[in-house]
């Protein structure tokens, strides 16, 4: 067991590149393997997040993929999860997405070949009909990952609307710059993405 723990570990340190650089192993038991990412992005501040991410906007998820992948030669223990967000609004973008437009997420995550599922704390899986404000980024690399979209600045990349406006982190490690955001509201990034925008 010790040795597929170390597999794992060295794995999700070589796959640093596509968003993150260690996971640490948090609960291993019969039917999910639950870790903590590092991420190899993070921002300094809720304003340099808002400012350098490729895309803000506000989404509804579509669908979850049933079925899980692995992206990377030779290695089964990174896994991923689509889910199909639909843009209900673009706070800031550089990419061509339009109102309207439905993306791929590459969820973090998923089904092992093992059967156990891969489950991060600090991003959980979306569940269709969620409201979410997401900060993401293009994927661009040679593996099936290549044009679908992924979290910017890992788990900051992810907030679930409530009543409208109001903001909610959905991890337990919550930290200063989300909980900025999560004060910010909905408005004020609203707000601070129309000044990048000027």
């Amino acid at each position: 067991m010790k040795l597929k723990q170390l597999a794992f570990v060295m794995a999700a340190v070589a796959v640093g590149v596509t968003g993150y650089y260690t996971t640490d192993l948090i609960n291993n038991n019969d039917t999910q393997v639950e870790a903590h990412a590092s991420w190899s992005y993070v921002a300094d501040t809720a304003d340099s997040l808002i400012e350098k991410a490729p895309l803000i906007a506000v989404a509804n998820v579509k669908s979850i993929d049933q079925s899980s992948y692995f992206p990377y030669v030779e290695d089964d223990t990174t896994v991923f999860t689509d889910a199909t967000l639909e843009i209900e609004e673009i706070i800031h973008s550089d990419e061509n997405v339009q109102v309207g437009e439905q993306i791929t997420l590459a969820q973090y995550g998923g089904k092992l070949k093992d059967g156990k599922i891969l489950t991060y704390d600090d991003v959980p899986f979306l569940k269709k009909k969620q409201k979410v404000l997401v900060f993401l980024e293009k994927v661009s690399d040679d593996t099936i990952r290549s044009g679908k979209y992924q979290y910017f600045g890992g788990d900051l990349g992810l907030y679930f609307i409530e009543d409208k406006k109001k903001l909610n982190k959905p991890a337990d490690n919550v930290n200063r710059i989300s909980n900025d955001i999560e004060t910010f509201g909905l408005d004020k990034v609203k707000m601070k993405s129309e000044m990048r925008n000027k």
